[in-house]
């Protein structure tokens, strides 16, 4: 297409030019000044270079998604950044034909939909084209997106003619542009931008993709897949199968080059953004190219690419190798990838094996507190597959294990104590005395007793889980810490105070030497025992301790968490007490230098007497 441009810019400057190299070489010797302007400069793979005429009176000036242009620039490089709302608001009521005089009446429905559309130029001209030509109102816009999105995005005003016409069009061009490039670079980038588009748009860190790998290499391979009576949670090959082809899972070290071409190639067609927080590297896409992204694929194209990535997901939880920094940002892509129809997550797929991935999901979002998030989606997998919460099914336990920990959150205490006795009885028939799921179905039971009074068989039961992990487990074993932290819970609600100091006292111990000091479990640890030493008069121990956890809280809990919100409650009830009994004390203090300045008054008088 450039070089047929040159030769028509050639005939209307009557330059003499059989090929396009004649008209670039013309316009280089022209004796006047001129502009030439390389629009939508995209390619990765062209050397634009080869097009900037040589001649000293010419100015050229490119237009381009791929920052790797900019090396082209002589003098200077300008970004365009995104509309902000105002000028995105102005630009849809101009689109819609909304007079200046009106403007105040529909500036509301505006703003929504220019959020809605997250302020991309093209898109609000074409939702006011739409709304102008009658098809809808400002007002009724965004309803007629959620339910027509692709029809609206890809509508196109009649003054649009070009292959630019529609929102849609402008990153088809750039997928077309991948799909006829046989390079291996460019069918991992169109393996990889739809993975992304699963999920959620905002920063996704790419660390993710290594950790799957890890967990993958530690996925036994002579597992059994089709075996029903194994734990929901368990993942076998048949998950690692179905990874992305640019994750070589028969590579013995990780190896990053083919995923960090597949993103820079992306990146230099604009459809993700990078950037590094914490030296590590993060991509992000526009909600709108993920909206395109997942419309451009058929049911059975979205059911392979969704089942890649719970894959890839659910094996990254498994290697719990993902650092806690990044593992904050995956929470908004979770609950993307959970938040699909049921049917589009499991079609003609072996239930258990997806189900798997579900699981693995949700006892992230249960440990991010997504309480909420993760009942919707468990009544919703519940109705798919048959299921009744008060009848568990032995090949189906780990599903309903993870629905009776999310029952805890929800207070449904009774319901709790019945599912999780149901799911104790048939671990205790399947499973060894000492055997890691028995030992947690145990103590989830145990504190569901405590939370409906029964503590005494809440510390009874509490007591053999710890007396069996004491031979089984070493003293810093991640499940041992957590039944010693809940068994101190069950003493303190039992009145046993001093036996639940003791107890927890040596857990923070050994967590302060094992653990980081952000970790959940360390920072629980501390918040109940600054509590309990608070209830026994040391006020300022305590104060010490939970100010610290809501220090450490800050930095690695969102502000909505429900135990950074406990700890920050508590710290200004400790607060508050210690104002006001230094505020009494001062009062008494004074009080007693008032009585005691009354006396030395009396003794005077006696003594001038």
């Amino acid at each position: 297409m450039a070089q047929r441009s040159f030769l028509e810019a050639a005939h209307k400057l009557s330059i003499s030019a059989q090929t396009w190299e004649d008209a670039h070489h013309g316009i280089a010797n022209l004796k006047d000044p001129w502009l030439l302007v390389l629009d939508n400069a995209d390619d990765p793979d062209v050397d634009y270079q080869n097009y900037f005429p040589d001649g000293r009176l010419g100015v050229v000036m490119m237009t381009t998604r791929n920052d790797d242009c900019e090396r082209y620039g002589t003098d200077k490089s300008i970004v365009l950044p995104g509309l902000n709302d105002c000028d995105a608001r102005d630009l849809l009521l101009k689109a819609a034909r909304v007079g200046s005089f009106q403007h105040n009446v529909h500036d509301e429905d505006a703003m929504v939909v220019a959020r809605l559309l997250h302020s991309h130029p093209l898109a609000l001209i074409q939702a006011g084209a739409y709304v102008s030509r009658g098809q809808c109102s400002l007002a009724e816009y965004p309803r007629k997106y959620e339910r027509q999105r692709r029809r609206l995005l890809t509508y196109r005003p009649v003054q649009a003619r070009s292959r630019y016409g529609d929102v849609y069009a402008t990153f088809e061009v750039s997928a077309e542009i991948l799909s006829a490039t046989t390079t291996q670079a460019a069918q991992d980038a169109l393996q990889l931008l739809p993975l992304l588009a699963v999920c959620g748009s905002s920063r996704f860190p790419l660390s993710m993709f290594e950790t799957a790998y890890q967990g993958a290499k530690d996925v036994p391979p002579g597992l059994d897949d089709s075996a029903e009576d194994m734990e929901v949670r368990l993942l076998t090959p048949w998950h690692v199968a179905r990874l992305p082809s640019f994750l070589d899972i028969t590579s013995d070290d990780w190896d990053s080059f083919r995923l960090m071409e597949a993103v820079a190639l992306l990146k230099a067609f604009s459809l993700i953004s990078t950037d590094v927080y914490n030296n590590s590297l993060f991509v992000s896409t526009h909600a709108l190219i993920n909206a395109w992204a997942r419309d451009r694929q058929d049911d059975s194209e979205l059911h392979q690419t969704w089942l890649q990535m719970s894959c890839t997901m659910a094996l990254a939880m498994r290697s719990r190798a993902l650092s806690r920094e990044n593992d904050q940002w995956l929470q908004p892509h979770v609950e993307a990838l959970t938040d699909w129809e049921v049917t589009t997550m499991f079609a003609a797929e072996p239930s258990i094996l997806v189900a798997r991935n579900l699981v693995r999901c949700g006892w992230y979002l249960r440990a991010r507190r997504a309480d909420t998030k993760l009942f919707a989606i468990m009544q919703r997998v519940f109705i798919h597959l048959g299921l009744n919460w008060r009848r568990v099914e032995r090949s189906w336990i780990g599903l309903y294990d993870l629905a009776a920990r999310n029952l805890t959150n929800r207070g449904k205490t009774r319901e709790l104590v019945e599912l999780l006795q149901a799911i104790v009885k048939i671990r205790d028939a399947i499973h060894a005395e000492d055997h890691p799921y028995r030992l947690s179905s145990q103590r989830a039971l145990a504190m569901a007793y405590a939370d409906n009074g029964q503590v005494r068989e809440a510390a009874a039961l509490l007591e053999e889980v710890v007396k069996i992990q004491k031979h089984s487990l070493v003293d810093d074993h991640f499940e041992r810490l957590v039944s010693q932290h809940d068994l101190a819970i069950v003493y303190q609600a039992n009145g046993q105070a001093k036996e639940a100091i003791t107890m927890l006292e040596e857990v923070v111990k050994i967590q302060e030497q094992s653990l980081a000091e952000d970790h959940p479990n360390r920072l629980r640890s501390q918040h109940n025992l600054a509590l309990y030493l608070w209830e026994t008069g040391e006020h300022e121990t305590a104060l010490s301790m939970i100010t610290q956890v809501v220090k450490i809280q800050e930095q690695s809990l969102a502000e909505d968490h429900p135990e950074r919100q406990a700890s920050e409650g508590w710290l200004a009830y400790f607060q508050r007490e210690i104002a006001e009994e230094g505020m009494a004390e001062e009062e008494m203090a004074e009080e007693e230098m008032a009585e005691e300045e009354m006396v030395e008054d009396e003794i005077a008088e006696l003594s001038i007497t």
